[in-house]
């Protein structure tokens, strides 16, 4: 990702738009060697708390050695099926 050195702020990592099984809107990412979660607060109850909760997941590798590594696809069901919603 290139820098727009006309401003200050750094790039840390794109994200994307996903939907959960459950139909719930969530974006991901990918920074350094972790998955960055960004999901609606489903908890909020007044305007003192956060709307949305980033969270950083360590990126799963092989369980084994002769486990092939895993595909995005793999990759991101995983991640669906320990969203918290």
């Amino acid at each position: 990702m290139s820098q727009d050195t006309s401003t200050k702020l750094l790039n840390l990592c794109g994200l994307w738009k996903c939907t959960s099984k459950a139909g719930n809107t969530y974006w991901r990412g990918r920074l350094g060697g972790a998955v960055v979660l960004i999901m609606e607060n489903k908890y909020k109850k007044n305007d003192t708390q956060p709307d949305l909760i980033v969270y950083l997941a360590p990126k799963e590798g092989p369980k084994s050695e002769d486990t092939a590594t895993p595909t995005k696809e793999k990759e991101d069901q995983e991640l669906e099926d320990n969203l918290p919603f």
